[in-house]
């Protein structure tokens, strides 16, 4: 008994630590918890994924005569070296308002 709490309480512990800068690690705590539905991640993930395809399509919409292997490096390159751009950013936005 006393293992399973020890290893609880470190669970916890390392939970509090990471959840500040990690955003699943800060939903499973709350799933722990029973504050937040069990669903909630796999929400997350699709949601994840559709902004990302959006961003993609966005961005591969602005390079029609590139090649899809130049397209994918500049995109590549762009998201390590620049991120994204305040009009990507805006049609996130919009996109997380339109499919609450």
């Amino acid at each position: 008994k006393s293992v399973v709490k020890s290893k609880a309480q470190r669970l916890f512990k390392l939970i509090e630590r990471f959840a500040p800068g990690v955003c699943e690690v800060a939903a499973f705590g709350k799933i722990m918890q029973n504050r937040l539905d069990e669903g909630y991640l796999r929400d997350l993930e699709a949601l994840r994924e559709a902004v990302k395809t959006i961003l993609w399509r966005n961005f591969a919409k602005h390079h029609p005569r590139t090649s899809p292997i130049k397209v994918k490096a500049a995109w590549k390159s762009q998201m390590t070296r620049v991120g994204l751009r305040f009009a990507e950013c805006e049609a996130v936005v919009r996109f997380c308002r339109a499919h609450p």
